[in-house]
């Protein structure tokens, strides 16, 4: 019974199968409402299709900073410059100093701390993704490890212009989470035209210096009134 509910009875009613649809009719009447719909539909799997390619994008971006990011911890190792000659040699030395096995030849660079850091920032582009689809109200990092200043700069700074967009999260705690001056720099701008937010944290940052304080409370006082620290 529960079998030909879920797949045969025309009856029951069943959502429409198309992404972003939110229609709702008997499965004998689907044919007709994919009929019905044909525009609207066309325009919802367009503005998937979009949001993916925009979501690649980022990943692409990131993962081409984070390759600059390691090239330029390469070429201060202590055993001298690596011979970039091929990019097939970059991605081949990134999976030895990402794996287990890896020969140790750059000691400068720790594995842990590389795997850390790539973590961190494949999971705060799939928090772009969630702010993107306003499912974030408040804003937490529990699940970034390491600290926000050691995420490539490109992914970092999208992170702030996604939080600057979004008009659902009214919490961001970032409190002891690695910020330093220049990621309350970028904050602060895109939270100019943001007054959804109304509480910040970013306590125990040790690396955010007297002058980017000055800043916040001349911005609170100034640029966003509905804003608090």
């Amino acid at each position: 019974m529960e079998q030909h509910n879920n797949e045969i009875c025309p009856k029951v009613v069943i959502n429409c199968p198309i992404y972003g649809c939110l229609g709702k009719m008997k499965r004998e009447e689907l044919n007709k409402h994919l009929t019905d719909n044909v525009v609207q539909h066309v325009l919802l799997q367009n503005n998937a299709l979009a949001s993916r390619l925009n979501t690649i994008e980022r990943l692409l971006e990131n993962y081409c900073s984070r390759l600059e990011n390691l090239e330029k911890k390469l070429k201060t190792s202590k055993t001298g410059e690596y011979n970039w000659d091929s990019q097939e040699k970059r991605f081949n030395l990134i999976d030895e100093l990402s794996s287990e096995k890896s020969t140790g030849l750059y000691t400068n660079v720790s594995k842990e701390t590389l795997k850390i850091e790539k973590k961190d920032a494949d999971e705060l582009v799939a928090i772009m993704d969630q702010l993107d689809e306003d499912k974030i109200t408040t804003l937490t990092l529990e699940s970034i490890k390491g600290k926000l200043k050691n995420i490539p700069d490109t992914t970092m700074e999208d992170f702030c212009i996604a939080i600057g967009e979004n008009e659902k999260v009214t919490k961001i705690d970032f409190k002891n989470k690695g910020v330093d001056d220049k990621i309350v720099k970028w904050l602060l701008k895109e939270l100019e035209q943001n007054a959804s937010v109304t509480q910040l944290d970013l306590s125990d940052n040790p690396d955010i210096t007297n002058e980017s304080v000055k800043s916040i409370v001349e911005f609170i006082n100034g640029k966003n009134t509905t804003l608090q620290t």
